[in-house]
């Protein structure tokens, strides 16, 4: 985990950048052809597209070709100090809501300012109100600590519909060939090999080689 959280990854790359027009907020309707359109109304035209989410949000003709990603509840408390005094994932076997947890202040102290801790739990699945939930995970959290469920303060909760893909065949690479869909449009995400940070970047990675080898040949390959 970087310092300052996830958003510094794309943020390092950014900084490289020097002739890249960025468009926030602006989401995609559908990529058709060579052209990309938005939401807003808005066409972009390019010579090659690299589609960085699975390609049946933007890509009507592969609807139904992905099952639904898996999804994950982020819960947040804040206590006095870890209770696993380093920086690693407690992986939670059995039969819980909890399925893991990790002190992010163990990570880098920058995730805390006023020098208590701060707990990340993940629940893969609760049909619990929030309310229920904090409570039950409070009690699994007192089981697993030996503290009191009181002493675990909730700070937020954050409900994340895309959290891993649901994947059957994993991968760790694949060939370039296999990020293109169309003569104009290629692939990159974690889908195509592994649910990871590790696999998305490799992804990109091979999506970026197989543009840049297809451009600068002049050819499709």
């Amino acid at each position: 985990m970087p310092e300052k959280g996830m958003i510094e990854i794309p943020e390092m790359i950014r900084c490289q950048l020097s002739k890249t027009q960025i468009y926030f907020n602006s989401p995609v309707e559908k990529v058709e052809g060579k052209t990309i359109q938005l939401k807003n109304g808005e066409t972009l035209a390019a010579d090659r597209i690299v589609i960085a989410v699975q390609p049946d949000k933007v890509m009507k003709q592969l609807q139904g070709q992905f099952a639904p990603a898996h999804q994950v509840i982020n819960l947040y408390f804040s206590t006095q100090k870890s209770f696993l005094a380093r920086p690693m994932i407690g992986l939670i076997p059995g039969d819980h809501l909890v399925n893991n947890i990790v002190f992010m202040d163990d990570v880098s102290k920058a995730y805390s300012n006023n020098g208590r801790a701060l707990l990340s739990v993940s629940v893969l699945y609760s049909d619990l109100n929030e309310k229920e939930l904090v409570k039950a995970v409070q009690l699994e959290l007192e089981g697993i600590s030996g503290i009191k469920a009181e002493y675990f303060k909730f700070v937020k909760a954050y409900h994340i519909t895309y959290a891993l893909p649901n994947l059957d065949d994993l991968k760790y690479s694949i060939p370039m060939t296999e990020c293109k869909i169309t003569d104009h449009v290629y692939l990159a995400g974690d889908y195509l090999l592994n649910g990871s940070i590790n696999a998305a970047m490799t992804s990109g990675r091979t999506a970026a080689e197989a543009v840049f080898i297809a451009i600068c040949r002049r050819i499709d390959f």
